[in-house]
């Protein structure tokens, strides 16, 4: 009885165990059951929606090729309408190591040209490392690998009669585009280059990179995972959208002449650091010239153009790179300098503006003139002596703009900087734009005072001291330079157009006029009077006129001019006079080589009288009021900065 319940007890036991076991086993398996559940799930997740875009473009590259169908880059134009900068036909050259690898190492049909003789024969052509082409041969994984971007139409062609006179494969070319600078050089600062990519890096051409860059189309075509086609057709084009043209204000006359002017100065001085110069229109802000020196090729702006640059590379003092940043730099807006007497005319300006002087002013020069224990010269040692306002304004008087600013006192002069907007960029549309350096409002001494009305003692670029000087003769219109004058699609629709509307206006039209009138003095009446000759009471007959000899400072530059005088009978009796009648000769300026004869009249003949032909104006003394009197004659007309002209007229 007792081993009947001992066995009954044992055999309970063993069953409430296998129960448990199967109860826990059960458990476990309904556990992973759901734990491999959320993991397929999760992982499906991952796969179907968050990887879906991934996953899905993945599988369509495996079934399509897709072709870049390359857009022009935008044209950029002159004023005129000369291309400055155009994309032409250029060829990218690819190699397909996989079509290579397949050719080479096909017994049915051999080849008779290898990989190392493939790529000797690419190097020569392509003037490359032929190793470095070998290599790319190897990776026999790729059908993309580029070894030429963008060649010109003759090397193209060589590559093409290459291939084909040896039936190599896995050579291909592909149309593409290069861009291209018709002028070389000229306006090289402005209008920028592209890189390899075709991307704007520098100039006009990084600033309107959206713009000029246009938007790529795309062929996409069926194929294998062996990248043959399939048997079904499939090809899908998307059209490329050119880039969008720009129109500039730039004029490439102007440009020339005055490049021409700024490097002949710069030789001539031996400049170091070079130069630079603007020719802008007055009215709108509108730049018609703007260059810098030394200068390179836009078609090639990776070499160091410059003789004076080269040099110090080659003697170890720079580096290649730090060259090439020296001659892609636009220093009339990234570079500052003190104005010096070119900034007189601000001066003047702001005073009559004021009203603290009129055409009535007189002030004395002695020479010098003491300011907080500190005595300023005036550039005539021996002083002007008692000079109207006009007159201060010819002889480019220290003293004289000293005693102007101070009568406009430091507050007020300081407010005039900061109207003619020379304390913050212009806004140019043209990128690394740099910022004068002027003291502090809070420290503005008289000494300062005394310094900056003579244009000393602070740096300002030339770009915003040339609009500053614009809004003194314009009327009195602050505009904001630029260089952009309209943008045209790909379809020819105007989408964009400058506004000429001015930022403020800083004086009124008035003090304007008489900020011309005193400019103009120097060669109305003062010292540029000498170019003026008359002949009066010549009989009939044939005349030529011939510069034998330039007057002090002057250069003869050879020309001479023939007319005939005729005597011409009006009226009757008593009234009868005669009258002579002036003719020039289709021929007279045959020797102006420079083109300073005006002959267009049959009544006076116009003659400029210049002291060089290249030479732009200097800074301090007589010579800077020329460059105002220049910039007060440039209201709405174009004309090269870089000859220092006075107008005067031969009448017979």
């Amino acid at each position: 009885m007792a081993e009947n319940q001992n066995s009954n007890r044992k055999n309970e036991n063993v069953r409430r165990a296998n129960r448990i076991i199967q109860t826990r086993s059960f458990v476990l398996m309904i556990l992973m059951g759901v734990v491999m559940f959320v993991l397929l799930f999760f992982r499906l997740f991952d796969l179907q929606i968050t990887r879906h875009e991934e996953l899905q473009g993945k599988a369509v590259n495996q079934q399509t090729r897709r072709t870049v169908v390359t857009a022009n880059r935008g044209t950029i134009y002159d004023a005129g309408g000369n291309i400055l900068a155009i994309s032409s036909s250029a060829e990218t050259i690819i190699l397909s190591p996989l079509e290579i690898d397949n050719a080479v190492n096909d017994t049915e049909d051999p080849v008779s040209w290898t990989k190392e003789s493939l790529a000797a024969g690419l190097a020569e052509i392509l003037g490359k490392d032929a190793s470095a082409i070998r290599k790319r041969m190897d990776n026999v994984k790729s059908q993309y690998e580029v070894i030429q971007l963008r060649a010109d139409e003759d090397t193209a062609a060589k590559v093409r009669s290459y291939v084909d006179e040896n039936k190599i494969a896995g050579v291909h070319l592909v149309a593409d585009t290069k861009r291209y600078y018709p002028y070389g050089s000229l306006a090289a600062q402005v209008i920028g280059f592209v890189g390899d990519e075709n991307t704007g890096l520098y100039g006009l051409e990084a600033y309107y990179e959206k713009e000029l860059e246009g938007q790529s189309g795309l062929v996409i075509s069926s194929k294998d995972q062996a990248e043959n086609d399939m048997l079904y057709t499939y090809e899908q084009y998307f059209a490329a959208k050119n880039g969008s043209d720009l129109t500039l204000t730039l004029d490439t006359t102007i440009q020339y002449y005055l490049e021409k002017g700024i490097e002949s100065m710069v030789d001539k001085f031996s400049a170091a650091n070079g130069a630079s110069g603007i020719v802008m229109d007055a009215k709108t802000g509108g730049i018609l010239a703007m260059a810098s020196y030394p200068n390179y090729d836009l078609n090639d702006f990776l070499t160091v153009s410059d003789q004076t640059l080269q040099e110090r590379i080659e003697r170890g003092e720079s580096t290649v790179a730090d060259m090439q940043l020296l001659q892609w730099r636009n220093k009339a807006l990234n570079d500052t300098y003190e104005p010096g007497s070119t900034f007189k005319i601000l001066t003047l300006s702001a005073a009559l503006e004021e009203g603290v002087v009129d055409k009535t002013t007189t002030v004395n020069c002695g020479g010098s003139v003491s300011i907080s224990g500190y005595t300023i010269h005036c550039s005539n040692k021996n002083g002007h002596g008692l000079q109207t306002l006009v007159q201060s304004v010819g002889n480019s008087c220290n003293p004289a703009f000293i005693n102007y600013g101070l009568r406009i006192g430091s507050e007020k002069f300081y407010e005039y900087m900061r109207s003619f907007g020379l304390m913050n960029t212009t806004g140019i549309d043209l990128g690394g734009e740099a910022v004068g350096v002027f003291a502090a409002d809070s420290s503005f001494t008289q000494l300062d005072l005394a310094c900056y009305a003579f244009g000393q003692n602070f740096t300002v670029t030339p770009l915003a001291l040339i609009a500053a000087q614009a809004a003194c003769v314009n009327g009195g219109y602050l505009h904001t330079p630029y260089l952009v004058e309209r943008i045209t699609d790909s379809d020819g629709n105007v989408t964009y157009r400058h506004d000429n509307t001015p930022v403020r206006q800083v004086i009124s039209e008035q003090t304007s006029a008489t900020v011309r009138e005193c400019l103009e003095y120097v060669v109305a009446s003062g010292t540029g009077k000498n170019g003026q000759v008359t002949f009066p009471a010549l009989d009939e007959g044939k005349y030529t006129i011939e510069e034998i000899a330039a007057p002090n400072g002057y250069v003869n530059v050879g020309v001479f001019f023939s007319f005939t005088i005729a005597a011409n009978l009006s009226g009757t009796g008593a009234d009868q006079t005669a009258k002579p009648s002036y003719t020039i000769d289709a021929d007279s300026v045959s020797s102006d080589r420079w083109g300073l004869v005006s002959d267009g009249s049959t009544a006076e003949v116009v003659v400029e009288n210049v002291k060089s032909i290249t030479q732009l104006p200097l800074t301090g003394g007589a010579g800077t009021v020329l460059f105002t009197v220049v910039a007060a004659l440039l209201i709405g007309a174009g004309v090269t900065v870089g000859v220092k002209s006075r107008k005067a007229s031969a009448i017979a």
